[in-house]
């Protein structure tokens, strides 16, 4: 018997959220002994029936230090010696 054996995994029944999903094999899944620990989070990362949503990209366009201060000095109308 080798040093360092693996225990055998109790191969569970699929979640019921996995219904539709390509790795789902019958009653288990071929990649997760224990599917529904994969729904903890609100979603499996190997689902195939399910699209994935990109978090939108909306958010301020991020500017250097310098443009910042150039904004400043614009806004504020102050010249600080340029023309």
């Amino acid at each position: 018997m080798a040093k360092y054996a693996m225990p055998e995994l109790e191969i569970l029944p699929i979640h019921e959220k996995c219904n539709g999903c390509l790795k789902a094999d019958d009653l288990t899944c071929s990649i997760y002994a224990n599917p529904s620990a994969q729904w903890r989070f609100g979603f499996c990362p190997m689902a195939t029936h399910l699209i994935a949503i990109a978090p939108s990209t909306e958010t301020k366009r991020k500017r250097r230090p310098g443009q910042q201060k150039q904004l400043k000095r614009k806004a504020s109308g102050k010249n600080y010696g340029r023309k």
